[in-house]
């Protein structure tokens, strides 16, 4: 995964297999959607929501890519390592909200990476 830090947006470039397990080549976000951007070490998502994957892979312990909904919440994932069924956690997550069409990106991320999207 490539992550590009623009002036007025923000694009993920899903690479090799990435694009096979999302079912996306590229997300672009625009800049002025961004309500907020984390690096989080423990990321949980849903404390028992349940999150149908509409296009996307989830195999648990390995990958969740692609895309999930919940009551009328879209959220685009690309993390490794996942695990748990009711609440999916996940350790070193950069975390994107916006008011766009995906109101959460949830994408796996070293610490360095995360920092200079969160700088910008």
């Amino acid at each position: 995964m490539k992550l590009h830090s623009r002036a007025k947006t923000i694009e993920i470039e899903l690479v090799g297999l990435e694009k096979l397990f999302a079912l996306k080549s590229r997300l672009v976000i625009p800049r002025d959607s961004i309500t907020k951007i984390t690096w989080e070490s423990d990321w949980v998502l849903g404390n028992g929501a349940f999150w149908w994957r509409l296009g996307g892979s989830y195999m648990p312990g390995i990958l969740m890519a692609g895309r999930y909904y919940n009551r009328g919440t879209w959220l685009f994932a690309y993390v490794r390592r996942p695990y748990g069924l009711a609440s999916i956690r996940a350790k070193k997550v950069l975390v994107i909200k916006t008011n766009a069409h995906y109101s959460i990106l949830a994408l796996s991320c070293d610490e360095a990476t995360a920092r200079t999207l969160t700088k910008s």
